[in-house]
């Protein structure tokens, strides 16, 4: 499946207003709401990059989706990577397993039930969204992924397997010059989002686990279960504490 799917990327210039990275989401839409509308304020000339996994786990997957089409049908600067819960979705699709037991149990499982019609078919503005996914984003200084680019490979910006699902993110001096790596996929708590930011790295993670509870990591009391944004220009965090009724 891999193989032989396009690598979507993008260079993006810099903006006049601010750039801001936004973790895993996971059907976290009243956090969403709260980080954008609360804690980033977002301006015309602003560019957002949202990092993957928009879909599963959290209680509205097709609400997140909607709500960032809006941002963007407001007028603002939106791009959407392609995360692996995205990807896996797709592939569903792709092998002809849409009206299938195993693709309804997936949508249950992953609480996206609310992105199907009435008839139980996924709706076409959800697929148009996921098939249109970047896999990584080139800014002047920054590299944007869900996952990480495997540098192993003779072709490490167009192998998607790693863009989606790779956790070993190393920054390659050779092949990325001075431009760091913000990615997404790899849950970390807020203290290690924190330092890594603090300490100028040059592999810099955003995703707060928005849809976990501390309970299911045995981490301290308030180490995940937040949806991050991250200021590409100012190196600020902002942090949104889950506010949804139900995970």
């Amino acid at each position: 499946m891999f193989d032989s799917t396009p690598v979507l990327s993008l260079f993006v210039p810099n903006p006049q207003g601010t750039r801001w990275a936004i973790g895993d989401i996971h059907g976290c839409y009243r956090s969403l709401v709260a980080l954008v509308e609360d804690q980033i304020r977002p301006q015309q000339g602003d560019q957002l990059f949202f990092l993957g996994d928009y879909i599963d786990r959290g209680p509205d997957s097709g609400a997140v989706i909607d709500y960032i089409l809006e941002l963007k049908q407001a007028g603002l600067e939106i791009y959407t990577l392609r995360g692996n819960h995205e990807q896996m979705l797709l592939d569903l699709l792709a092998d002809g397993d849409e009206m299938s037991l195993r693709f309804q149990r997936h949508l249950q499982y992953y609480n996206c039930v609310g992105m199907c019609d009435e008839e139980g078919y996924l709706q076409d503005r959800y697929v148009r969204f996921m098939d249109n996914l970047l896999h990584y984003v080139e800014l002047d200084d920054y590299f944007l992924v869900h996952g990480a680019f495997d540098f192993n490979s003779a072709t490490p910006f167009a192998t998607p397997k790693a863009m989606l699902w790779s956790k070993t993110h190393r920054h390659n001096p050779q092949m990325m010059g001075h431009k760091r790596l913000v990615h997404g996929h790899s849950t970390r708590t807020l203290e290690a989002i924190l330092a890594a930011i603090a300490a100028r790295a040059m592999v810099i993670p955003v995703d707060g686990g928005c849809a976990y509870t501390d309970t299911k990591r045995g981490l301290p009391n308030g180490s995940l279960g937040y949806l991050c944004a991250f200021n590409l220009d100012t190196w600020e965090l902002r942090s949104q504490k889950n506010t949804e009724s139900s995970i």
